[in-house]
């Protein structure tokens, strides 16, 4: 007898820590991704006395074609969703992204007055805002014709990942995402970086930003853009090691350091 729906993948579960119910921090995973991506830094965060939440953005963390489904938005209300829940567990809310989710952060802030009236910070981690006009056109045009594309991981730091997870005597299964990526969930990303772009103008709330040197996916001449729009208490972090994946990478304790820092002051925790 077959499942009546994909299972998730190993590590793939949303994360939830109670903690203090004066502050709590969201987190929100990348494209592809799933809430591993950013439990490292959740884990963290609860040792420090924080309510903590991570959910599953939709398609994510099940079966890959998922995502072809999804649009933008789509994962913009689930995040709404997510920080609801939290609202009503904390008085004071951190939102932090990684990668899309920091895009997400971004749309979240831009709207705190309205929809978010509780939201006391946000901090966006390698969130890519420039996107090429050739990659944006192919990812458009394309999608008939290849509508996914495999982007298996064979870095060195793949591999690094599996040895630090049996360090921590977790299973070692490495990066918990899609090997093979829908053509139009990354259009859909594009379009993300758009509107979050567009709205940057509008954030009235501090604002943490943290970028990588090495990071070819969201160089920080994205989080510079972001700083010279979004100029309302804004603070620009450039890590000197690691790549994109900023909260499994091997500048991660220096990031958990600084998101903590800022988490503990924006709420007065």
């Amino acid at each position: 007898m077959t499942a009546a729906f994909p299972a998730l993948l190993p590590g793939a579960e949303p994360y939830f820590q109670r903690g203090s119910e004066r502050a709590g921090v969201l987190l929100l995973h990348g494209f592809s991704a799933a809430p591993a991506e950013v439990r490292w830094l959740g884990e963290h965060l609860a040792e420090e006395g924080f309510t903590v939440y991570a959910p599953r953005l939709p398609g994510h963390g099940a079966d890959y074609r998922d995502i072809s489904r999804m649009r933008w938005r789509d994962w913009v209300l689930a995040a709404m969703d997510g920080y609801h829940l939290l609202a009503q567990q904390c008085e004071k809310v951190v939102i932090a992204g990684h990668s899309m989710g920091g895009l997400i952060t971004l749309l979240i802030a831009a709207e705190a007055k309205q929809a978010a009236v509780q939201t006391v910070g946000v901090c966006v981690m390698a969130a890519p805002v420039f996107f090429s006009r050739r990659t944006a056109l192919f990812t458009r045009f394309a999608k008939p014709a290849l509508r996914y594309s495999d982007q298996t991981d064979r870095s060195a730091f793949a591999e690094k990942l599996k040895e630090e997870q049996a360090r921590r005597g977790e299973p070692a299964v490495g990066r918990v995402r899609y090997n093979r990526w829908s053509t139009g969930g990354v259009h859909q990303v594009i379009e993300l970086a758009k509107a979050a772009d567009a709205h940057l103008h509008q954030i009235q709330l501090p604002l943490l930003l943290i970028y990588a040197e090495n990071d070819q996916t969201a160089p920080p001449a994205n989080g510079e853009h972001i700083a010279q729009v979004a100029t309302f208490s804004t603070e620009l972090r450039i890590l000197d090691k690691g790549g994109h994946i900023l909260t499994q990478d091997r500048g991660k304790t220096q990031v958990f350091e600084w998101v903590s820092r800022f988490a503990h002051t924006v709420t007065g925790l």
